[in-house]
């Protein structure tokens, strides 16, 4: 495994105006570490893993984080302590089912962000997650193929999370080239703004029980 190195942070006078502190860092640490005690590998990914590679930080206005998972390392005694887990986070919802549109979002108590755990499956050509829309809408958001030789680990805030090896590949896959301008967050829309997305499939109405779950 390979350590992807970042430069510094530069300080941000922005600080002030975080949606997720930077005192509630030690909770996404905590919930690294109770997947990684399931033998599952969580990525940084999303806008989280944006933020770790153009602000060697959190981004400043985003309002959740996001872990992926591969489904082939899915642990069934993971998803009972997800749906159960009572600090620092409450489970909030399932989204999706488990053989092609998985995501669970956890919230802190403390801090009342959200992180959102995808579970990545794959093709034979590449790596998706999916989202959901209230309206029982699913989207995948695809990606190159991540298989086991292209993990690398990167540092943030003096803690090391996994990443895709290509980063740069997989950056501009989904943010596209102009991937280093800042867009706030309340300008993008998480269903179309990505470069990688696509609608898969609408759920009818009778599996809203099946693919939605509140706790």
């Amino acid at each position: 495994m390979r350590r992807i190195v970042t430069e510094k942070p530069k300080k941000d006078w922005g600080d002030w105006r975080r949606k997720i502190p930077l005192e509630a860092f030690g909770e996404i640490v905590h919930l690294r570490d109770l997947i990684i005690t399931h033998n599952m590998t969580p990525f940084l990914f999303f806008g989280s893993l944006l933020g770790w590679y153009r602000e060697c930080s959190i981004i400043t206005h985003t309002q959740d984080f996001d872990f992926g998972i591969r489904v082939i390392e899915m642990n069934e005694n993971f998803l009972k302590a997800i749906e159960t887990i009572e600090a620092p986070f409450w489970a909030e919802r399932r989204l999706g089912l488990r053989n092609e549109s998985l995501e669970y979002t956890v919230k802190s108590l403390k801090y009342h962000f959200p992180v959102d755990i995808f579970f990545l499956y794959d093709t034979d050509n590449f790596t998706y997650a999916a989202g959901q829309s209230p309206g029982l809408t699913s989207y995948r958001f695809s990606w190159p193929k991540i298989v086991d030789d292209e993990i690398c680990a990167g540092e943030l805030f003096n803690h090391f999370f996994y990443v895709p090896c290509e980063i740069d590949r997989h950056i501009v896959h989904e943010f596209g080239a102009e991937w280093k301008k800042d867009r706030p967050s309340r300008h993008f829309s998480w269903s179309s703004g990505a470069k990688n997305s696509k609608i898969h499939k609408r759920y009818p109405k009778f599996m809203r029980k099946q693919v939605e779950k509140f706790y």
